[in-house]
């Protein structure tokens, strides 16, 4: 197993088939013990690091999907300007696994990038996949080059961290979507998960960018996540209402609604297996995909494009009131409420057919 980043560990497990107790960043297995190395140290100059090459992949039929029921910027590939993240939300990945240090490329390490896979592959749309590409040294000079690249692209982003002059930045670079983590709807639920905006703004704040995004050309699109441990009924209602308030007062166009999940290592998945939840997960269903389909009979196409788009994800709920199937028809419930303005009882419709233990 390579632990940590992949490049230069995985090139050395290739020179070194038979040597693998001098590879750094490994664990392995020699007869019956388990090896664990001592870590590879990060890669500090990430420019180094050459182009994927996609020269063997299909790579149309990874691009060319498109819902034209869902706003966004679809037919896209997938770029990486930073590695890491300096927040410490206690459900993410990101903190443990890259000890809340960023490194970066250089903007025209990216530009050129980009001019590779325009004149080779013809892709001219692309997704951000860092943490929060705000936190990249070099933004505001990967947008002054964009200009010159004729490219459109999309990234996620604190909520936070974006303003006006930031806003106008992106957008002229060549910004067409957003997406950013609100999470929760209730101040006792983000305290938790160390992601408390709601100390920072008021949902009309919010409202304001979502609307500053809208006026330059960008789709604000803001994700949530339903069925952390401690939620009641009464959590997931405020999430839910914040939702329709930000769709209806100032014009939210797209959102998602994701299942929580214990990602290994994780103060979340820490705290689950100090009060043995999560070794019961493990006997009774963790890791095993949804097979449904549900959006096979959904009248609503919005809803329905919603659903399939995350369908194959290895959903659980870590949640002790809620089991798995009653958890995604609560998202079901949540993006029916959202994509149509006309319920006027949201509680009501939210948890219909949910079972609370």
């Amino acid at each position: 197993i390579v632990i940590g980043e992949g490049e230069e560990t995985f090139s050395l497990v290739c020179q070194k088939v038979d040597q693998y107790n001098s590879v750094k960043g490994i664990a392995y297995r020699s007869i019956n013990k388990i090896i664990i190395n001592n870590p590879m140290p990060r890669i500090e100059n990430l420019d180094k690091l050459p182009f994927p090459d996609y020269t063997d992949i299909p790579l149309s039929q990874y691009i060319q999907y498109e819902d034209k029921s869902l706003p966004g910027l679809w037919k896209r590939s997938y770029l990486s300007a930073t590695r890491g993240c300096k927040f410490n939300c206690t459900y993410c990945y990101s903190s443990p696994f890259w000890n809340r240090t960023i490194t970066c490329r250089t903007a025209e390490n990216v530009i050129q990038e980009i001019k590779y896979n325009k004149k080779k592959y013809e892709i001219e749309r692309y997704f951000f996949y860092d943490d929060n590409l705000l936190d990249w040294l070099h933004l505001k000079e990967f947008c002054n080059k964009c200009l010159e690249t004729n490219i459109q692209w999309s990234c996620s982003a604190r909520i936070e961290q974006l303003d006006s002059s930031i806003i106008k930045m992106m957008s002229k670079g060549g910004c067409k979507e957003i997406g950013s983590g609100l999470e929760s709807g209730s101040k006792r639920i983000l305290k938790k998960i160390n992601k408390n905006w709601l100390s920072l703004l008021t949902p009309d704040e919010v409202g304001e960018k979502i609307v500053m995004c809208s006026d330059n050309g960008i789709v604000l699109r803001t994700h949530f996540m339903l069925g952390f441990p401690w939620e009641t009924q009464h959590d997931i209602n405020k999430t839910v209402n914040l939702a329709v308030y930000l769709r209806d007062k100032h014009s939210l166009k797209d959102i998602n609604f994701f299942v929580v999940r214990p990602f290994s290592g994780t103060v979340l998945s820490n705290e689950l297996a100090k009060s043995g939840y999560i070794s019961k997960l493990e006997r009774n269903h963790y890791g095993k995909s949804w097979l449904i389909k549900d959006w096979l009979w959904e009248s609503n196409k919005q809803v329905a494009a919603k659903l399939m788009r995350f369908n194959d994800l290895p959903e659980v709920s870590v949640n002790p009131h809620i089991d798995i199937l009653s958890i995604r028809q609560l998202i079901r419930n949540a993006y029916k409420i959202f994509f149509n303005k006309n319920i006027n009882n949201i509680s009501e419709l939210l948890w219909n057919g949910i079972i609370w233990k």
